[in-house]
């Protein structure tokens, strides 16, 4: 009998086309073959060391990415107070005991990025760009992609996001804050369930 499940899960399954069976028994084969890549998948893919890897990379290039998005509102006039909201929304994401340090930290980060100079600032990039590139190499091992990003493909790609993503997200951020402190929004906020 365990043969025979085994003998269904891998060479079987595989076999059924749709015109051989009816909708709903198609419909089961289809649901156990995702059911099968999903579990050989998981094991295969080492899904738990990436996690941890872009985990802890993640961790690694949270506060310098902030530092980069948080300077350039500062450089940007008139996105100090989008500065402040996006500050305030890491703020609720932090456990209530961290919060006051991790903020902190934050603000004297931010404010010597200025005095940073060359090497500084490289290394700001380099991390940010790592947390990008690792981010990318676990999507493409993932999907199976063998083939990566040529270094001009990568640099479109993160430019824009390292750039100008702090930036749309800012402007996103006032949108927002707009929309929510408009006259019409209340009265609707009002009448509406």
């Amino acid at each position: 009998r365990l043969l025979r499940m085994q003998k269904f899960w891998t060479t079987d399954i595989w076999r059924y086309r749709k015109d051989e069976l009816g909708f709903w028994h198609w419909w089961g084969i289809l649901v156990a073959r995702s059911v099968f890549i999903v579990t050989t998948g998981f094991s295969r893919e080492r899904i738990k060391l990436r996690a941890a890897s872009l985990t802890y990379t993640t961790l690694l290039s949270l506060v310098p990415a902030l530092a980069v998005a948080f300077s350039l509102f500062a450089a940007f006039g008139g996105l100090e107070d989008t500065g402040a909201r996006l500050k305030g929304a890491v703020a609720n994401a932090l456990a209530v005991s961290s919060r006051q340090t991790v903020i902190a930290y934050l603000d004297r980060f931010v404010d010597s990025a200025g005095q940073l100079g060359t090497v500084g600032t490289l290394f700001l990039v380099v991390t940010v760009v790592s947390l990008l590139a690792g981010i990318e190499a676990a999507f493409n091992d993932i999907w199976g992609v063998r083939r990566a990003r040529s270094v001009l493909r990568r640099f479109q790609v993160y430019w824009p996001l390292v750039t100008l993503g702090p930036l749309v997200a800012g402007l996103s951020i006032s949108i927002n804050a707009a929309v929510e402190t408009s006259d019409t929004v209340i009265r609707l906020a009002l009448y509406l369930p």
